[in-house]
């Protein structure tokens, strides 16, 4: 089978005879990969490097697809409290982690601090949750009780909250926390206005094939564009990822296999790629570029633009993948381990420890609460 591995001297692209087949994306290599090709059985003495410039010494060419280990062997905290599956979890600008649960439960956490600082009870499972990018003393969940919720943390209350009518099921907020956008069991997008943090609608959207008359699938991840909140990346059940600009659907992307599980796409930090996992055990990417560009004539090229075939995968394990994130860009420059040595509790976080100085925290502007959590 096909893999490839980060490497920081990118090979030319493989020849048609070479890629036996494997769809491959012109612009791969600005991604770092190169292809590795190991045959079915056979030993690392046997692994094949495919692509490398004629010459190039094998042992080179090995030596260059060597990765710093980024990750300690022991986690550097453990967080125990929930009492079922994690479904979600969502960090901060300011390093506090939101996580949440089969145990109807959101749990609120400090990287600096071992302990629980606030639980937010639900009615039932809940699936997705992000914090307000803007204002993180507030934060967003959906539930399969079918509410929308905004909570306000110092103040442990609903702030806010909206009946979607269906199982919500994915959930996100534009860049600004002006408007944010709820994903559900049966394929539909709900736009809701959240300024001053009420929940107003605007309108729905379906999320299905144009000659499907049927319900759209469950909606496993949203996300917009970075820095561009009209463009919002929507991943369903149906295997298929799909780019949304304002209400119009301007491209699919197509590859990876997504049926039954939660699986999330999501764009690198400054958009020009798209990564998700797959039921088959492989990590799927795609170029935003094509689907982002002026339309071309298909006329003449034959190039569709609301539909994108072209990708890159790699076998990842032997089980499905359910998660996959590209790093962004300072993780992949060579520097020391960081030391396992945290930093000290913020004043922030341990007002929320003790109830009596939530008054505190709540009180505070917005620069203040940026100094109090960074101190």
């Amino acid at each position: 089978g096909e893999s490839r591995t980060p490497s920081t001297n990118p090979q030319p692209p493989l020849s048609p005879a070479e890629s036996r087949g494997h769809q491959r994306h012109t612009s791969h290599e600005s991604l770092g990969l190169s292809s590795v090709e190991e045959e079915q059985g056979a030993g690392e003495g046997d692994a094949m490097t495919a692509g490398a410039g004629a010459g190039t010494d094998r042992e080179e060419v090995l030596q260059s697809l060597q990765v710093q280990n980024l990750f300690h062997e022991q986690p550097y905290r453990v967080y125990i409290g929930h009492e079922a599956d994690v479904l979600d979890l969502c960090w901060s600008s300011t390093l506090f982690l939101l996580t949440s649960s089969m145990d109807k439960s959101v749990r609120l956490w400090h990287i600096s601090m071992n302990e629980c600082l606030r639980v937010f009870q639900h009615p039932d499972f809940v699936t997705a949750i992000e914090f307000n990018p803007a204002n993180d003393k507030f934060f967003l969940s959906g539930s399969l009780d079918e509410k929308l919720r905004i909570w306000n943390i110092p103040e442990h209350k609903i702030q806010s909250e909206a009946n979607a009518h269906e199982m919500v099921t994915a959930l996100c907020y534009s860049s600004d926390g002006k408007r944010c956008v709820s994903g559900s069991y049966k394929g539909r997008l709900k736009f809701y206005g959240v300024e001053n943090h009420k929940f107003d609608f605007v309108t729905q959207v379906e999320v299905k094939n144009a000659s499907n008359s049927k319900e759209g699938k469950k909606i496993t991840g949203l996300q917009f564009l970075p820095g561009d909140n009209d463009k919002l990346l929507v991943t369903s059940n149906d295997s298929r990822i799909r780019l949304y600009d304002g209400y119009a659907m301007v491209c699919k992307y197509k590859g990876l296999k997504n049926v039954n599980s939660q699986i999330r796409a999501s764009f690198c930090c400054d958009g020009n790629f798209i990564v998700a996992g797959s039921e088959d055990a492989r990590v799927y990417i795609w170029s935003t570029v094509n689907s982002l560009v002026p339309s071309i004539n298909p006329f003449y090229t034959g190039f569709r633009r609301d539909k994108h075939r072209s990708y890159e995968h790699f076998h990842a394990q032997k089980d499905m993948v359910t998660a996959a994130l590209l790093a962004p860009s300072q993780t992949r420059r060579k520097h020391p381990m960081h030391t396992m040595t945290g930093p000290a509790p913020t004043r922030a976080a341990s007002a929320l420890l003790n109830p009596e100085s939530s008054k505190w925290l709540s009180s505070l502007s917005e620069e203040e609460r940026v100094e109090a959590t960074a101190a």
